[in-house]
């Protein structure tokens, strides 16, 4: 586990964005500016901005929804693959984990039991002798 890299996904990429459809746009007139547009330039951008809106306005607003559920779409798709992606490496991390605790398990009660039983004299009689423990010259046992 000592090269694990949780934070990597090395086969994910999120590029590739859907897009955008303006052929429903394309084929409709082109506006041209009021000839007044010099004279007064506010007006005449309201004027043109209210001209777009009556004649292309719903062309606009369904190509906006058309690439919005798209865009919608292609980001719930790469969301699934990212999800995906980092359940097969936490199951792998998991096996990994499962297997390293059973062998550490495994190895603890081979040969722990000894060692245990040796420890355990070693307190029982410096316990009895009421004064160090054995090999610790700086732990005083307490009684």
């Amino acid at each position: 586990m000592a090269d694990a890299d949780p934070s990597s996904i090395r086969d994910f990429h999120a590029g590739g964005l859907p897009a955008v459809n303006l052929a429903g746009l394309r084929g409709l007139d082109s506006l041209s500016r009021p000839w007044w547009a010099g004279l007064a330039p506010p007006l005449a951008v309201r004027a043109t901005e209210g001209s777009i809106q009556e004649r292309l306005g719903r062309a606009i607003t369904d190509a906006v929804e058309f690439d919005d559920r798209n865009l919608e779409w292609w980001l719930n798709a790469k969301l699934v693959r990212l999800v995906q992606l980092y359940e097969t490496q936490a199951g792998a991390f998991r096996e990994q984990l499962r297997r390293l605790a059973a062998t550490t398990a495994d190895a603890g009660t081979a040969g722990g039991d000894g060692d245990l039983e040796v420890d355990l004299r070693e307190l029982r009689e410096a316990e009895a002798d009421g004064g160090v423990a054995a090999g610790q010259p700086d732990v005083v046992a307490t009684t």
